[in-house]
This record gives C-alpha cells, sequence and structure tokens, in this order.
C-alpha cells in the first residue's frame, strides 16, 4: 500500500483549529479563516461582467412589452438545465404576461445549430441562451436577420473574435471578471439579482433571484465548478440551506432518496451523488421528448402521468396503469434509461475486457482501445472509467475519431490530459482524468509505443495520496471529530475529503466486531493514552475480514468464523481512513472510516509479558 503525505506535520502539535486549517490551506484556499465564515461580502460587483449595461436594458425592452414572447434555449447538461430553469422561473413569477417557450437539442449537440434555429416560433421577440452559444457568431447573425433579440449568459471559453456580433454576450470568461470559476447558474444569477436592483423598483416588485439559488447550487456542484472560490462556494452554500424548498423535482428527488439514506440536511455530496444522476440519466439516454419533461419537472410544471408497471406485484396484481406526478414519473424514467444503460454497459464492458485480454493489452502501462462500432454512443466514458478502475490504470477508449480518456485516481501522473498532450498525438479536452479525444485511429501504435516508452523505468503501483501520517500514539478523539464535523464541507472540485494514515495499530482479533445483518462492517477499538479510538469498515466481505485479521484460510472450508480464531492472536495495522462522527442517542462518537489497509500478524515470540 503505497501513499504520499501532503503535509509533515506531527498532528499532537496541532490543536483541532490548526489542524482544519493546514487541510485547507493543502487544498490551496490561501485565507481558511475566510473560507470557514463566507459572508456576501465574496460576491463580486455584476457590474464587471462585460456588456451588462447592454445585456439589462435588452431584457428590460422586452419585459416592458405588452406580451413579449420569449423563447429560451436549454443546452443539454445539468447546468445548461439549471441556468434555463432559473430564466423561466424567474420570468415566469414576476412577468407572467411573458409568452415563455423553450427548445434542446437531440443527442451530445451543443449550442445553436440548423435544426435549432428552425423550431423557433414565428413570434419570437427575445431568445435567451444560458450556457451556451458564445461563440456561435454565424448563429447570431442568423438571428439578427430574423429580427430575434439573442442574450447569452454563459460560461464557456469563448474561441472566435464575437467583436462584430448583434448577440449580446454575457460570460464570465470575458477576461476581467475577477472569478472564472462561475458556471451558468452563477451568470444568470449574477444577471438577474442586478436587474432586480436596477429595474424592480419600476415595476413595484420584490426582489426574489435569491430564492432559486438551489438551482444554482445544483448547476455548478453537477458542473464541477471549483469549491475552493470564495464566490463560488458562497453562492453553492446559499443554495443548500433551502434546497429544494419551492421546487417540485428535487423534493421529489430528496424523497426517493430518503428511503434509502439520510437526506435532511443536503450537502454538496447530496447534489452530486443523488440529484445530478437523475438529471445525466435523461441527457445521456432519454431522447427529445424526456428532456422537455426533465424540463417541465424542474420548472414546477403540474401533471399527471401514466405509469405502466411490468410486473405483477402484491398490492397491484393485475399490473393496473398508475397514476404519478410528472415529477415522479421523471425519477421513475430516470432510474429506468439508468439501468437500460448499465445493462447494456455491462454486455459491452465483457466483450470489450475479453479483446483486450485476448490482445494482452491490459499488460500496457496505459490501455488503449480501438471501440469503434462496439460501443454505444455515449459509453465511452462510462466503459474507459470502469476498465480504469479494474485495470488500475489509464484507459483511452476511441470511437471513430473521437472518444474518451479516464485516468486511475491512483495511478502516478495525476494529469493525464496534460501527459497525453505532450506526445502531438492525440488532442485531449476536458478534465485532468476525465477529457474527450480526438485521435487518429491510425495512430494507436504510435501512441502506445510513446506511452510505455515514457512509464517503462516507473514504479505505477497504485498511489494514495493522503493528508498527513500519524502514528497511532498520537491521535486525538478531539482531532477526529473537528474533522468529521465538517466532512459535509468538503466535496466537490478541489475539496476532496481528507484522508490520513495511521500507523502502528496493535489490536487483538480476538476484539475485532462483525456488525450488520450479514457482518458487512468490521469495527475495532483500541485505547490510546487512556482514550478509545475506534475504527470502522463497511462493506467489508469475509475476504476482506480475513485478511485484517491475518487468517489462516488455506483449509477448503472458506473462510473463519470468529469461533475458529486464536482468540489471543494480535495484528499490526496500518490504516489509510477518513475522519467522521457517528450522531447516536444525541451523543457524537468519533471514529476512523477504513479505505484501506495492511496487516501483519504480531508472533507470540515477539510479545512482551506482563507482571502484574
Amino acid at each position: 500500500m503505497k501513499y504520499v503525505a501532503r503535509l509533515n506535520t506531527n498532528i499532537d502539535r496541532l490543536s483541532e483549529e490548526q489542524l482544519l486549517h493546514k487541510l485547507l490551506e493543502v487544498r490551496g484556499v490561501n485565507d481558511p479563516t475566510t473560507f470557514l465564515n463566507l459572508q456576501e461580502d465574496v460576491i463580486h460587483d455584476p457590474n464587471l461582467l462585460k456588456n451588462m449595461d447592454f445585456g439589462l436594458e435588452m431584457f428590460n425592452f422586452h419585459l416592458n412589452q405588452e406580451s413579449p414572447h420569449i423563447h429560451i434555449f436549454i443546452d443539454t447538461d445539468a447546468d445548461g438545465l439549471t441556468s434555463a430553469s432559473f430564466v423561466y422561473l424567474w420570468i415566469q413569477r414576476n412577468f407572467p404576461n411573458a409568452i415563455l417557450t423553450f427548445d434542446c437539442n437531440e443527442g451530445k449537440r451543443h449550442g445553436l445549430n440548423e435544426d435549432i434555429i428552425s423550431r423557433i416560433p414565428k413570434d419570437t421577440n427575445l431568445m435567451i441562451a444560458p450556457d451556451s452559444s458564445s461563440s456561435d457568431v454565424k448563429w447570431h447573425k442568423v438571428l439578427d436577420e430574423m429580427g430575434i433579440d439573442l442574450l447569452i449568459l454563459d460560461h464557456h471559453e469563448i474561441d472566435v473574435d464575437i467583436s462584430d456580433t448583434p448577440a449580446c454576450v454575457i460570460n464570465n470568461q470575458d477576461g476581467q471578471y475577477p472569478n472564472p470559476t462561475l458556471s451558468a447558474p452563477g451568470v444568470v444569477y449574477k444577471f438577474l439579482d442586478e436587474f432586480e436592483y436596477r429595474y424592480f423598483d419600476t415595476y413595484g416588485l420584490k426582489p426574489n433571484a435569491h430564492e432559486y439559488m438551489d438551482l444554482v447550487a445544483t448547476g455548478m456542484v453537477a458542473d464541477l465548478v471549483d469549491m475552493r472560490d470564495f464566490e463560488s462556494r458562497f453562492l453553492v452554500l446559499e443554495g443548500l440551506k433551502d434546497f429544494g424548498k419551492d421546487n417540485l423535482l428535487i423534493q421529489a428527488i430528496l424523497e426517493d432518496v430518503s428511503s434509502r439514506k439520510d437526506v435532511s440536511n443536503p450537502t454538496i455530496d447530496t447534489i452530486g451523488w443523488d440529484v445530478a444522476p437523475i438529471i445525466n440519466a435523461i441527457f445521456r439516454q432519454g431522447d427529445l421528448q424526456d428532456r422537455y419533461d426533465l424540463f417541465k419537472a424542474l420548472t414546477n410544471h403540474v401533471e399527471t402521468r401514466v405509469y405502466q408497471p411490468l410486473k405483477k406485484t402484491k398490492d397491484n396484481p393485475d399490473k393496473t396503469p398508475i397514476e404519478e406526478s410528472l415529477q415522479a414519473n421523471i425519477i421513475r424514467r430516470a432510474k429506468s434509461l439508468k439501468g437500460a444503460q448499465d445493462r447494456s454497459v455491462k454486455k459491452e464492458l465483457k466483450e470489450i475486457k475479453d479483446e483486450i485480454e485476448q490482445l494482452g493489452l491490459n499488460n500496457n502501462p496505459v490501455i488503449i482501445f480501438n471501440a469503434t462500432n462496439k460501443i454505444a454512443d455515449g459509453h465511452s466514458g462510462l466503459v474507459a472509467n470502469r476498465l480504469a478502475q479494474e485495470y488500475m490504470r489509464p484507459v483511452l477508449m476511441l470511437n471513430g475519431e473521437g472518444g474518451s480518456g479516464r485516468n486511475y485516481d491512483k495511478f502516478p501522473i495525476e494529469d493525464l490530459n496534460d501527459w497525453l498532450s505532450q506526445s502531438g498525438l492525440i488532442e485531449c479536452n476536458g478534465h485532468q482524468g476525465a477529457f474527450g479525444l480526438t485521435f487518429d485511429t491510425n495512430n494507436i501504435p504510435l501512441l502506445q509505443q510513446w506511452c510505455n516508452e515514457q512509464l517503462k523505468d516507473q514504479d505505477l503501483s497504485p498511489v494514495y495520496h493522503v493528508d498527513m501520517e500519524i502514528d497511532i500514539t498520537k491521535l486525538k478523539n478531539r482531532h477526529i471529530e473537528r474533522v468529521g464535523k465538517v466532512m459535509s464541507m468538503f466535496g466537490g472540485k478541489g475539496m476532496e475529503k481528507p484522508s490520513f494514515v495511521v500507523k502502528n495499530i496493535v489490536i487483538e482479533t480476538a476484539d475485532v466486531q462483525r456488525l450488520g445483518k450479514n457482518g458487512t462492517t468490521v469495527k475495532f477499538t483500541t485505547k490510546v493514552n487512556g482514550e478509545e479510538v475506534t475504527f470502522i469498515k463497511h462493506f467489508c466481505g469475509e475476504d476482506t475480514y480475513n485478511e485484517l485479521i491475518c487468517a489462516n484460510t488455506s483449509t477448503k472450508k472458506r473462510g473463519l468464523t470468529k469461533e475458529k480464531i486464536n482468540t489471543n492472536k494480535r495484528v499490526q495495522l496500518t490504516v489509510i481512513g477518513e475522519f467522521e462522527v457517528n450522531a447516536w442517542n444525541g451523543k457524537i462518537y468519533p471514529q476512523v472510516k477504513i479505505v484501506n489497509f495492511t496487516s501483519q500478524p504480531i508472533s507470540q515470540s515477539t510479545r512482551t509479558r506482563r507482571r502484574f
């Protein structure tokens, strides 16, 4: 078990607050005190965004008309959906005289195109495009010729000259706005908040843009916005305060999730693991009608849909059609689409694995596989990610001239995107460890050779990146409790959860408890300087348990029950774990959640005899 510690500090020399500050500083937070106590003053002046005056005047002009027809373009991802929903709900609430229509691309297309333009209603006065289209100057001009004003509220890099565009482009990548991490819902909030400040007295309205912050939080977390930026983080935390209070779809998702786990206090992880997957499933696998319905569900449309059960149940032996809300229906459809996708990916994965191993590609430090005509559109990233985890190395899944690259999170090269780009043989676009590919499949042998040559002398065994190495004699429950209480603030880009290596843990194997219905949770406690420090591991199978206690499993009978082991046997552990708190009956119990471990027996001959 190889690891690298970010901090070379003795934990016993740190107070609880000092430890927390160290954990933040090593993640690039230069002012932990402000970070932990964010106030509204971290919000930048919206007028720092280029074209703000132009956009506000355009928007006000149309809203001031008797019945303006405003067409909203929904980009095909979570921040596109949430930013468009924000605009729709806000206009609907404050200017009910406005006629609102909407549209979305099919498939994986982003931005304006001929199909989108052709479907714009004839009497449209203003088109609003959040999260896209900054660089689509050709279509800006087409809309202008059609007599339609275009307002863009975007965050993507602009890769063309837009100096002569007739559209109003408001984009925080403009070179002057201080926060480039803001994604589209954040830009929408800045715009509408400023509109309220300037014009709401004119209309006799009460400002309410801040009531849609749950949409801002959802879109920004789903878009992997850097959670270390003060402004971006503040907006997300504001959105979590009354998360889903007035949104029917978010409410329905949380209610569905609550049957499996506690979501009474939603966190960044709640969005990332529970809310965003519902949205992503529809965009990745659903058709255009699914996307329309998703938008309607998120914008609080009250509709009833009929669900036809496929199987008989005790409560419904005749498979009678069931009426349900649009929101419940969307969740059901998302799960169904995700299930179908999983089954398809599973089949593709097996076939590709067989071929990889037949060809010996798994012997290479980077697996490069040509999956053209072997996987469905949109599956290359999913398949690549699963293979990367299984083979514990990077995987490039090529599909035609494109494809996806996925790094293994413990691979020695952290920025795989940049490293591969240095070859000059492939173009990578995206994040460090998850990105799209543009590639000539004829270059596969050359790229494979380049990767093999570059890595031939490197130790490629998995590396855990931990925060600190701690001897068990130095570990205090107060440190565990302080970090554990704020674990919910970690999560999202740049804010990975803290982990620690705890060394020299000596336990009696007889004291290791197996908990839960199937004994899949392992727990033990060791005494350190008069304190009991608890360690726990979830989803622990028989093999893992035997490994932990160094059981002899050489007999034909698999596994070893507690009655079969030598109760005097002791082992020494090194644990990689996360600090957490377990709340029970109003009390807080600090504990270390085991991520991984190594274990070795302590022989009887090396034990020290205790006298008296």
